[in-house]
């Protein structure tokens, strides 16, 4: 019985996306992520700046603020095929701050 249970969380780990941003003072990067439709996500933030950021998608209705030097995993259900907006709202007027989740 415990293998299944074992095979089944490996099943699982499997089936999640990993992906990382990282945000340095205005500038996320990469600006683009790509991800498999119908897979759960898991997207490491790192804020590698000397000020806070507020990481945001609307779309996938998350904010998370994250410390300078601090790293955050966001854990994003799965999702249908489209764009997704992501963005350092506190510097959401440069271009260099908003980036995009491609699902294909």
């Amino acid at each position: 019985m415990a293998v299944l249970l074992l095979s089944a969380s490996l099943v699982r780990a499997a089936d999640v996306v990993k992906l990382k941003m990282t945000s340095t003072d205005g500038k996320l990067g990469p600006l683009r992520l790509e991800a498999a439709a119908g897979k759960a996500l898991e997207i490491m933030v790192v804020s590698a700046g000397k000020t806070v950021m507020e990481f945001e998608s609307k779309p996938l209705t998350f904010e998370q603020n994250i410390a300078a030097g601090k790293t955050k995993v966001i854990q994003v259900k799965a999702l249908a095929a489209g764009e997704y907006t992501l963005v350092d709202e506190l510097n959401e007027e440069k271009a260099s701050a908003q980036g995009v989740l491609v699902v294909k």
